[in-house]
């Protein structure tokens, strides 16, 4: 691997470390309601990627979300997409 490639991991890690020694502090204010938060957001993600995993299947393209969205929902979803 190059310099570049471990610092990419490098930071990754610090960005995780940071988003769970910071649950900590959110935990204690809103108490075991956030594990069901995190549950809940945890599925959305399964399902959503699960989706684009069987479009990949089905219609490969190299657009990800874009390509997908225009072809399915059109040019505004596409661009919506594209920005999020």
């Amino acid at each position: 691997m190059g310099n570049r490639q471990v610092q990419m991991i490098a930071i990754g890690g610090a960005i995780g470390t940071g988003l769970f020694l910071g649950a900590g502090a959110r935990l204690q204010m809103a108490g075991p309601a956030l594990a069901l938060v995190y549950l809940i957001c945890g599925l959305f993600s399964f399902f959503i990627l699960r989706a684009l995993g069987e479009l990949v299947l089905h219609r490969p393209s190299s657009g990800s979300f874009v390509s997908y969205a225009r072809e399915f929902l059109g040019e505004k979803a596409a661009y919506v997409a594209g920005w999020m």
